[in-house]
């Protein structure tokens, strides 16, 4: 007969888990581990990977107590807290646990955190042997796609990048170096910084305290890009206290970011020679 029912959804469809990851523990069944072995076994040698939002399972009441009696049991072979949200971060996240990562240290059961991909493995690395002394068995990878090679130089294109950091934080730029990874250089509070470019490319911005440089994980990650695909697309990064604002000026456009989300500055057929980008960073 079925049913003639209607999806209300916050976000966008599709927003939460279930639209991103191909298998889940679903908060309604709440089934604890030795429920589901006894139930189904672990024959043909299958292991059991257990995989959570962060620290925990996401949006239930008895969250963390659920969290404990999973990282108690001798029936899983596999941890895997998710260190992401949408897919399209720059930098896994440990910010705000339910369950503190210290009482994941006491399990003996291996973690492999997922991640967005690859490039962030030595960042989780660091930061899970440095703050909760755990040493990662490996790693769950969102992206299953190579990263796709930026596009040929178009002639006659020819780029002026420059960037004034006026606030507290060093900002590493990621993508001038071989692939995506940052030159080692980075632009310290109050001083500007310049490249030019003749190559259509993305960079990725990572703020750090002198006391937590890069590789540990970012305060804020923004970026900027040019090229056929995105025009010119700036991107201060997502931030709960807007602390920080970002003024861009593309080719005498401005743009100015208080908020989160970033925009597309020119389309391509504005910047198809190139020109001028101007990205200054403030404390607000």
């Amino acid at each position: 007969m079925g049913l003639n029912a209607c999806l209300l959804e916050k976000e966008t469809i599709g927003w939460g888990a279930s639209g991103r990851n191909g298998g889940q523990v679903i908060p309604g069944l709440k089934e604890l581990p030795e429920a589901v072995i006894e139930h189904f076994g672990q024959e043909m040698g299958k292991k059991v990977i257990v995989s959570v939002s962060f620290s925990s399972p996401y949006s239930i009441d008895d969250s963390e107590s659920l969290m404990e009696s999973i990282l108690l049991s001798e029936n899983i072979d596999l941890l895997s807290p998710q260190l992401y949200q949408n897919g399209n971060e720059s930098a896994p996240s440990f910010d705000d646990p339910t369950t503190p990562w210290s009482t994941w240290a006491k399990s003996n059961i291996l973690i492999a955190p997922s991640i967005v991909d690859a490039t962030q493995y030595p960042i989780a690395q660091k930061w899970f042997s440095e703050n909760c002394g755990i040493n990662l068995a490996g790693f769950i990878q969102w992206n299953n796609l190579p990263p796709t090679p930026p596009p040929p130089p178009t002639p006659g294109f020819d780029v002026n990048v420059t960037i004034q950091n006026n606030t507290q934080y060093n900002i590493v730029v990621a993508g001038k170096g071989e692939g995506n990874n940052p030159t080692g250089d980075f632009i310290a509070p109050g001083a500007p910084y310049t490249w030019k470019s003749v190559e259509n490319s993305n960079h990725n911005l990572y703020f750090n305290t002198p006391e937590s440089p890069f590789p540990s994980t970012p305060y804020l990650s923004g970026g900027v890009s040019f090229g056929p695909t995105s025009g010119v697309y700036v991107d201060r990064g997502w931030m709960s206290d807007q602390s920080i604002s970002m003024i861009a000026v593309v080719n005498n456009v401005t743009f100015t970011q208080t908020e989160n989300g970033g925009d597309q500055i020119l389309s391509w057929n504005q910047f198809e020679q190139g020109g001028d980008i101007s990205l200054t960073f403030n404390n607000q």
